[in-house]
């Protein structure tokens, strides 16, 4: 999880979010698990490319009921610079 992060939040700091996300998707094919940090580094990506609506996207992917994480201060933080 560390190294995916890792490389999400380089792309982000590239502003490819193309690569990001796509980076983001691999995840679970791959068997890796997102956490917080990784959704706090895609919708940092997201933000700094200025795709709210994708950011918006994932978090509600993050908050549905199905998913046992929730977002944190960075979280937030983090979409408000959008």
């Amino acid at each position: 999880t560390i190294l995916y992060t890792t490389l999400i939040k380089g792309y982000g700091l590239d502003k490819d979010l193309s690569s990001a996300l796509a980076l983001f998707r691999e995840m679970p094919l791959e068997g890796v698990p997102y956490n917080t940090i990784t959704f706090n580094s895609i919708l940092d990506a997201c933000v700094k490319c200025g795709d709210l609506a994708t950011a918006e996207s994932l978090l509600r992917e993050m908050t549905a009921s199905e998913s046992a994480l929730d977002p944190d201060l960075i979280t937030f933080s983090t979409l408000l610079k959008g």
